[in-house]
């Protein structure tokens, strides 16, 4: 077993993509380090494709959260920073399986600005 530090890796995104997205993810996930990171989505807007963003963190027990406005985005956003935080000041064995994060997503926030 090699010990490192896991990567995160965090889109932010409606889901629609513009361009190739599945070239540019085969070009990320080709690098070792992209191989080995929690992949984080945040789904920007009620109609935000989640199910584009799921391809992206490639996990079932971690799905893409919503951010309807901005002060959920902000949390979404501060939630990621203590992830990366708590998680790179612990070394975890890198092996196929899915790697754990420190602490859970948090819940969506009922606040009044909808995008």
């Amino acid at each position: 077993h090699r010990q490192a530090l896991s990567p995160i890796l965090i889109l932010v995104s409606d889901g629609y993509p513009t361009d190739d997205y599945m070239g540019g993810m085969r070009v990320l996930m080709a690098e070792t380090w992209a191989q080995r990171a929690i992949k984080i989505a945040i789904a920007l807007g009620q109609d935000a494709d989640h199910e584009i963003l799921q391809t992206f963190v490639d996990r079932p027990d971690l799905q893409p959260m919503a951010a309807n406005n901005p002060e959920t985005l902000i949390a979404q956003l501060k939630w990621s920073a203590e992830a990366v935080r708590i998680s790179a000041s612990s070394l975890v064995t890198v092996e196929k399986e899915f790697l754990p994060l420190a602490i859970d997503p948090p819940k969506s926030l009922d606040l009044a600005a909808i995008w």
